[in-house]
């Protein structure tokens, strides 16, 4: 309760009312400061350019009228200028919220538009401000839920490990939870009043309740069990509305959602009422950030895990998702993080590799990503998987448990019922966690993660899907043990030692020399870390790096072609250990492109034509065509550009050449960061007396080349 009440660590102007008007006039200042297009210098931030590139490619992955900017509070104080703002209107209002992760500043705003180009628009206008860092549309993500058929059966994923399960019935022997620990469900809302939930249902013991004063001081009102942050008020049950509001899968799809997995990490356990959790006791917070449809915003999500942090989670399970990352998601789930808040998210239900296009928040460092999987202990065919996102699986497939109920009017009457996908397999994690935390409540964030992963079985999984099926029997028999120490605190990228520009993890770039930095562990007596840094994504830095003290690493020179690079980082302390899990980053550094194969010239009827072949998977933006005059006594050629290609075009026809002249032509290939490569030269003589069928702008007739092809000179 103590983090609660330190207010530096988070400052939150909620449901501050901004004027309609207010906002566009706030628009129209920025317009008003904008240099001219041909003269901005936008910001481009991978997590920027991966969340808007084009207002999008799925625009449904966004809420196409609110954005969340990050700026530079030495340069800008935003929440003094929108307040010297609100006070010059009063007509029609919108709500802004401010975000505040330790000194890394946000705020929420909503747009006088629904229009995709016009929101675009003004996005750029917004990023070109000095002071702004990004500019980002709040991204929406949903549940990880395959729905099937709801009827009651047997809760398998708690058996033995023969039968698929997770050895509950075992580790019961040892523990059956705490009320002290604390598992924050941010999710679609909690019912409290399941009879098999609520003896769990966490309560705000500084609050009281329907008073409508925020006793704690914590800057929300009545939030006795939690709060609910899709709909802004205190009460974090589901919300159905009978109304199918995504157009995806029918109404109310997501409302049993967070009830369930609820279920599955903790529902009371020994009461004579329908199943069990992997937890007998632990304390549910209902933290509601996604709506009755199971969608929410980052901005909302953030905000769910900086109140769960800030009011005592110890576990913030997180059965939501999507492909993408903003950098506030980032940066609340780092806030957790560092305040050594284990992170649960489930993997994703696509049945893709998430190395290669990441899901969030599971893909984030630091993040303990859950697979799924099926009674005979394969993978689920659903279930994503990734070396660099997955640590260990767990059943998830026909999971029973509890379900939203007692609420006849919206259809809404079943207590418990069978759901699938990683949604349910990421919540028996987090009641293991919960288990071993009431065992040994001095386990770090870093050892509980140890534990979960490698005290699962290994049960014939592909290393993509973690370390094992996981077994709560023996994570418990390994609580009291001495543990390894933690590994560092997630790696951050830069340009520099200055930290002039932040690096995402998994996204391209052309710095040659990436500087690295990473994060002590703060109650571990810590030597210093092997550090490993190549192309081999399962080296064990201590075997294939090298020792260091420092907190930081730069590579000399790296060079590629969308190539991966993993910095792979393990702590020593003074008793000669080594963490067991390599904190990881995977940078991909892109200076080269493929050259244009098979180039061909010849002469047609109304021109030169020049062929290449595609340049395949590398990012091309463009295609230059160079042509150069060859002189007799004149060794050196100079090719100058006579015409840029679009990246569909694979052809070009030289109308502007002369007769009885030889010429040579290139192609250029340019990708979206810059790169460029030319292919081989191909050299061309035209024939004197060659006629070409040229257009004019009048007409089409017949021209003598040499009469039509001074537009280059030459």
């Amino acid at each position: 309760m103590e983090e609660k009440k330190q207010k530096n660590n988070l400052t939150l102007a909620k449901n501050r009312k901004i004027n309609f008007y207010t906002i566009f006039f706030l628009l129209f200042f920025f317009f008003s400061l904008s240099t001219p297009s041909s003269a901005r210098a936008f910001h481009t931030d991978s997590t920027q350019k991966n969340t808007n590139e084009s207002l999008l490619n799925l625009h449904s992955k966004y809420a196409t009228n609110t954005v969340v900017i990050q700026y530079d509070a030495s340069q800008m104080n935003m929440q003094k200028f929108l307040y010297s703002l609100q006070h010059s209107f009063f007509a029609n209002r919108a709500q802004t919220k401010q975000l505040v992760f330790a000194k890394k500043e946000f705020i929420q705003m909503s747009l006088p538009t629904d229009d995709i180009q016009a929101a675009d628009a003004i996005v750029k206008q917004l990023r070109a401000q000095p002071g702004v860092i990004s500019v980002e549309y709040d991204q929406l993500r949903r549940i990880t839920v395959t729905p099937n058929d709801p009827h009651l059966s047997s809760q398998w994923h708690l058996l033995e490990a023969n039968a698929g399960g997770i050895s509950a019935r075992q580790a019961w022997d040892v523990t059956r939870g705490s009320r002290d620990v604390v598992i924050a469900i941010v999710d679609t809302g909690v019912d409290l009043d399941h009879p098999d939930l609520a003896a769990n249902i966490w309560v705000n013991s500084d609050e009281i309740p329907n008073n409508a004063i925020d006793d704690d001081k914590n800057g929300y009102i009545d939030d006795v069990h939690g709060y609910d942050f899709a709909n802004e008020h205190s009460d974090p049950n589901p919300n159905p509305d009978g109304k199918d509001n995504d157009g995806y899968g029918g109404a109310d799809t997501g409302i049993v959602h967070g009830t369930h997995v609820a279920g599955i990490a903790a529902a009371v356990g020994n009461n004579g009422v329908g199943g069990s959790g992997v937890a007998w006791e632990a304390s549910i917070m209902a933290v509601q950030v996604l709506d009755d449809e199971g969608i929410g915003s980052d901005s909302d999500i953030a905000e769910g895990i900086l109140y769960a942090v800030d009011n005592g989670a110890h576990i913030v399970h997180m059965s939501l998702g999507g492909y993408g990352s903003t950098n506030i998601l980032y940066e609340s789930i780092q806030y957790a993080l560092d305040h050594g808040v284990l992170v649960v998210a489930a993997a994703g239900n696509d049945g893709v590799n998430i190395d290669d296009n990441p899901f969030y928040p599971a893909c984030y460092d630091g993040v303990l990503g859950v697979a799924s999987t099926d009674s005979d202990n394969t993978a689920s065919v659903f279930s994503n998987f990734g070396t660099s996102c997955v640590r260990v699986a767990a059943p998830g497939k026909s999971i029973q448990s509890t379900l939203y109920a007692n609420d006849p009017a919206h259809n809404f009457t079943k207590e418990y019922g069978v759901l699938s996908g990683t949604s349910m397999a990421a919540p028996a994690v987090s009641g293991v966690a919960a288990l071993l935390l009431s065992e040994n409540p001095g386990l770090t964030r870093a050892e509980l993660m140890d534990l979960l992963s490698l005290t699962a079985d290994d049960v014939n999984l592909a290393p993509v899907y973690g370390s094992g099926r996981l077994n709560a029997r023996a994570a418990l028999s390994q609580a009291h043990i001495a543990q390894y120490p933690s590994e560092p605190t997630a790696i951050r990228a830069y340009s520099n030692a200055r930290k002039k520009q932040e690096y995402q993890k998994g996204k391209r770039y052309t710095d040659t020399q990436p500087f690295f930095l990473w994060s002590e562990p703060n109650i571990e007596d810590i030597v210093g870390y092997y550090v490993y840094f190549g192309t081999n994504k399962n080296a064990h830095p201590e075997e294939e790096g090298s020792f260091q003290v420092e907190r930081t690493y730069s590579p000399k020179s790296i060079t590629g072609n969308s190539t991966a690079y993993y910095l792979r980082v393990v702590t020593k302390n003074s008793a000669g250990l080594t963490s067991a899990s390599p904190a990881i980053f995977r940078y991909i550094v892109d200076t080269k492109i493929k050259q244009p194969k098979k180039v061909k010239v010849r002469v047609i009827s109304n021109g030169v034509k020049i062929q290449w072949k595609k340049v395949k998977k590398d990012h091309v933006k463009q295609y230059v065509v160079l042509r150069a005059r060859v002189f007799k006594n004149k060794n050196q050629l100079e090719f100058r550009k006579i015409a840029t290609v679009r990246k569909s075009k694979y052809s070009y026809i030289d109308t502007s050449m002369q007769v009885g002249k030889t010429y040579q032509y290139r192609i250029q290939v340019i990708d979206d960061l810059g790169n460029k490569t030319s292919s081989v030269t191909q050299r061309i003589f035209i024939p004197k007396g060659t006629v070409f069928q040229l257009k004019t702008q009048n007409n089409t007739g017949t021209l003598w080349a040499d009469n039509a092809s001074v537009a280059h000179g030459w």
